[in-house]
């Protein structure tokens, strides 16, 4: 019902939000809009449109994902996905945007709620910058203020880089650099094969 009513209408939706150069394709059912967007530049004004319009009735912001796809054929680091709620529809709406590594994305708790709380999440475990005019959103929020780098990173090290001690003469607690008690290994295997 309410895709049949998109797919009518989407073409008023289009001209209304008129930033019909910023997506790629969109994926329809009946339980989801999913839009992939190529350009960030215009992000904030594009979901405050979105927020806004008679059509879409964004409510509310679920959540802030990213995954990092770092792999060598692919240009782009970061792989941001937005999810919305409309109440009215009732339906989610998915935005998904491709970022280099040091990229920003426009921060949207302007009109948001929810979105400080996600962005500071999403910068202190993947490192994407958010910016807003006014406010300092990149703080650290799960890890630690000395924590240095971003552990949901694919190059972050699995050891990480400092261990935190206690000890009991100064009655402190230091944070150290690690070092391993045994060296890293390698090994060469050779694949031998049988002959029969």
């Amino acid at each position: 019902m309410l895709v049949n009513y998109l797919k009518k209408n989407l073409n008023i939706i289009i001209l209304n939000i008129n930033f019909i150069s910023i997506w790629n394709y969109f994926i329809m059912t009946d339980n989801y809009l999913h839009v992939y967007l190529h350009n960030s530049k215009n992000i904030s004004k594009l979901f405050l449109l979105c927020k806004y319009n008679s059509y879409l009735n964004l409510d509310s912001l679920m959540d802030i994902k990213c995954e990092d796809i770092c792999h060598f054929t692919n240009k782009y680091r970061f792989k941001v996905t937005y999810v919305f709620v409309s109440e009215y529809y009732n339906i989610r709406f998915f935005f998904t945007v491709f970022l280099k590594e040091y990229a920003n994305l426009a921060s949207i708790s302007e009109y948001f709620n929810s979105a400080e709380y996600l962005e500071r999440l999403v910068w202190d475990e993947f490192g994407v910058n958010f910016n807003l005019e006014n406010k300092k959103i990149n703080r650290r929020l799960l890890t630690d203020y000395g924590f240095k780098g971003h552990p949901l990173k694919k190059n972050f090290p699995l050891t990480g880089f400092y261990e935190c001690v206690f000890f009991f003469e100064k009655l402190r607690i230091k944070n150290i650099p690690i070092n391993l008690l045994q060296e890293s290994r390698k090994f060469s295997f050779r694949n031998y094969v049988l002959s029969c």
